[in-house]
């Protein structure tokens, strides 16, 4: 799947400018396209006994339609004549510290990934995958909104504090009432829900979205600041936050080893919570809204 690389990188510039005209329609018509290609590929694949080279196809099918449909609604050609080495070292100086964030990002994932199942064995990865990736989907729309919506409306307006100030405290209060009731609801649901949904063997799955009960409302919050920090010039602070957002789940799984899945998934909650706090502050600085305004809007 190597070539999917290639695939991804042409979507990079025409899903930027369609963020930027808030053209909603890719969200409302790209993603479920793209993932019903994969779904219907993938399903033929398997069924006529191409096993895992039936999934192969159906990644590359998928990013094929993603591709096509990302430029044909952009609507744009780019112009090779308008680049210039100046303009590469602008954009190179606003993204190295994006990337350098979201290398350490991922990076914190897959040491967490590979210490889980070194140390506990692929079962335990296994439980703790699932209660994970419930606990993260339940935030992933809320995230996306704040990534594709809020990052070109701050942007739009950062250079008048007033507004901003307005708006940060708005998104934030917006944000936290539907993230934080949904996050918290897996404290007391976490465990029926995952043997509702995936049977009994995997209670301990449950037990996991249980103790991730805080990682919902904390990846909301860390969303929103990185967003601030990229729409008023300030992407240098995005490592520092993602460097703890990696640390987190790496010390959770050194605490949490003796104890088991749960413990080294409420070890990951509260860290990441911590690490939402931390970012918020910085945020706070940034807009100059009061840290004591943004408590209130929480």
């Amino acid at each position: 799947v190597s070539g999917m690389n290639l695939l991804n990188a042409t979507t990079v510039v025409p899903d930027a400018l369609l963020q930027r005209r808030f053209a909603y329609v890719r969200r409302v018509v790209v993603d479920p396209l793209w993932m019903a290609t994969y779904g219907g590929v993938a399903a033929i694949g398997l069924a006529t006994g191409l096993g895992v080279w039936g999934l192969v196809i159906a990644t590359y099918a998928s990013g094929v339609v993603r591709v096509a449909l990302v430029w044909g609604f952009v609507r744009w050609r780019p112009s090779p004549r308008l680049a210039s080495f100046q303009m590469w070292r602008e954009l190179a100086s606003y993204a190295r510290h994006v990337l350098a964030s979201e290398f350490l990002r991922h990076l914190g994932g897959i040491v967490h990934t590979a210490g889980i199942g070194r140390f506990l064995g692929t079962a335990d990865l296994a439980q703790f995958n699932f209660g994970n990736r419930m606990a993260t989907q339940a935030s992933t729309p809320l995230v996306t909104a704040v990534a594709y919506v809020l990052f070109p409306a701050f942007a739009r307006i950062s250079a008048d504090r007033e507004r901003m100030d307005h708006a940060f405290r708005r998104a934030l209060r917006s944000l936290c009432f539907l993230s934080v009731p949904v996050s918290l609801a897996f404290f007391p649901f976490g465990e029926p829900l995952a043997v509702l949904l995936l049977g009994a063997d995997w209670e301990t799955a449950g037990e996991v979205l249980t103790s991730l009960c805080l990682i919902g409302a904390a990846l909301a919050l860390i969303s929103i600041s990185a967003e601030v920090f990229k729409a008023c010039g300030r992407p240098d602070l995005l490592p520092r936050m993602h460097l703890f957002s990696a640390l987190a789940p790496i010390v959770a799984v050194l605490v949490g080893v003796p104890f088991g899945v749960v413990a080294i998934g409420a070890a990951t909650s509260v860290g990441l919570a911590l690490v939402a706090t931390g970012g918020l502050l910085a945020a706070c600085r940034v807009t100059a809204v009061p840290s004591r305004v943004a408590a209130n809007a929480v």
